[in-house]
């Protein structure tokens, strides 16, 4: 995860909205804009069905218009289409739905107990867990960590904000806990051992995981403000704010639901 964030701090300091590096972001000639994301267009259109580009379409656009506003998003919108579209893409190649469902055919409950599904569950969840990992590093590392802590500025709709954030965050972290514990509890196991035995133990670990999940995921409060709420409102910047914080909201709500969707 810190490679993956790394490679996007430093796609974020090549072209960026700051006034420090806007000049960088204006050397790139437009056509190699286009062209750069035409080919990755072309990349996950290879993975995608066209409803599902749109629908990624329209959840980086609310994204992209929820951060900066609607002069500035479009002012710059090829770095977070780009960034997104290579992150999304990265994911899915992880993780194709087609695999799981090929296992699922003629799926009997014979097949529950039989331990040559095992190989096939390990190795799933491992690519789910890389995928949580990349959607993580995206979501809640550099530089969105500093976009999603940023919504603490938004005074107007905080309250609906923080209880979103602490959901994300909730799910992810809960999906982590799951997934590394089964993972680490099938590798150390000894062998043989029943399928029964392992659905069962492993019941018992996610069981055990929900309030470790929930006290990480509670942590996020200290990052938002719920102060001012009603107060704030009024002014026409609050207004702004909110409007962009919905929008925002929006379009990450729409892309963590077309990636989970592609589990």
């Amino acid at each position: 995860m810190g490679i993956i964030s790394s490679i996007v701090h430093e796609l974020y300091n090549f072209i960026n909205v700051d006034k420090k590096i806007t000049r960088n972001a204006a050397r790139v000639h437009p056509s190699l804009k286009i062209i750069i994301l035409g080919l990755t267009n072309v990349l996950i259109s290879q993975f995608l069905s066209s409803l599902d580009l749109i629908v990624l379409v329209i959840a980086l656009s609310s994204i992209t218009i929820g951060i900066h506003g609607l002069n500035r998003a479009f002012f710059q919108p090829f770095f977070f289409l780009l960034l997104f579209s290579l992150m999304s893409s990265g994911a899915l190649m992880l993780v194709r739905i087609d695999e799981f469902m090929a296992v699922l055919h003629d799926f009997s409950i014979d097949d529950l107990f039989n331990n040559n599904i095992v190989g096939f569950l390990v190795n799933f969840n491992i690519r789910v867990l890389t995928m949580l990992w990349v959607t993580r590093a995206f979501l809640f590392s550099t530089p969105m960590v500093d976009f999603l802590h940023g919504l603490r500025s938004i005074k107007a709709p905080s309250i609906i904000v923080n209880l979103i954030a602490m959901t994300y965050r909730y799910i992810f972290v809960l999906a982590e806990e799951f997934l590394a514990v089964s993972i680490a509890k099938e590798l150390r196991a000894p062998a043989p051992r029943s399928m029964k035995e392992r659905f069962d133990e492993l019941s018992v670990i996610y069981a055990s995981t929900f309030n470790r999940a929930l006290r990480r995921s509670m942590t996020v409060q200290t990052a938002i403000s719920l102060r001012g709420t009603i107060e704030q409102f009024a002014t026409r910047s609050s207004r702004i704010n909110a409007a962009k914080s919905i929008i925002f909201v929006f379009g990450a709500t729409s892309l963590i639901v077309f990636l989970v969707s592609m589990i």
